[in-house]
């Protein structure tokens, strides 16, 4: 939905945004995104719900792009966005990066809460957790690599150390919940 400013100085910009090329080009790269993601799909929720140990929550999810470059989720209305300006492989990966946020959200906010995590502490765990994306069961799956963000560096860092040992979700979900709660100050 685009909202028009009044001010005639935004009339070019909302024009071109409105014009055929505009709306050619995010016909496009929504048709490339929808080819790769069914190409890739299935193997991704078989690997996640595996890595998960749940079923995938099939919930009707709408993936929006966007013109930025920040793409958020938002479990609660089940979408998330994809910048229309990164490149497919990138694209993929912020697909896999989200759905991967809304499982954890779905099968384990309400176990994390309970263990004694704040809504924080849960936050920057489902942050930290998607450094699984770059491990090997994702190889060949997911080109561009998951960061994460500084503030989780360190303990996606010792999470990985976690994850490496045994590669049981239930029992490295335990133990993350226990480092977390031990670095509370």
């Amino acid at each position: 939905l685009l909202t028009v400013p009044s001010h005639p100085i935004f009339k070019p910009i909302v024009d071109y945004l409105k014009s055929q090329i505009f709306e050619v080009k995010v016909k496009e790269k929504k048709e490339r995104i929808v080819s790769k993601w069914k190409k890739v799909e299935q193997q991704y929720f078989s690997k996640l719900s595996k890595i998960l140990q749940k079923p995938i929550y099939q919930a009707d999810y709408k993936c929006y792009l966007t013109t930025l470059f920040r793409c958020p989720c938002y479990y609660e209305g089940g979408w998330f966005m994809v910048s229309a300006f990164s490149k497919l492989s990138n694209q993929i990966y912020v697909i896999c990066h989200e759905f991967m946020h809304l499982q954890f959200i779905h099968w384990y906010r309400e176990y994390c809460l309970k263990k004694g995590l704040t809504n924080g502490e849960f936050q920057d765990l489902k942050e930290a957790i998607t450094f699984i994306l770059n491990e090997p069961e994702f190889s060949g799956l997911i080109s561009f690599k998951d960061k994460g963000y500084p503030l989780h560096k360190k303990l996606r860092k010792d999470l990985k150390i976690i994850w490496r040992r045994n590669k049981n979700f239930q029992i490295f979900l335990d133990e993350s919940i226990k480092i977390i709660k031990s670095s509370r100050k």
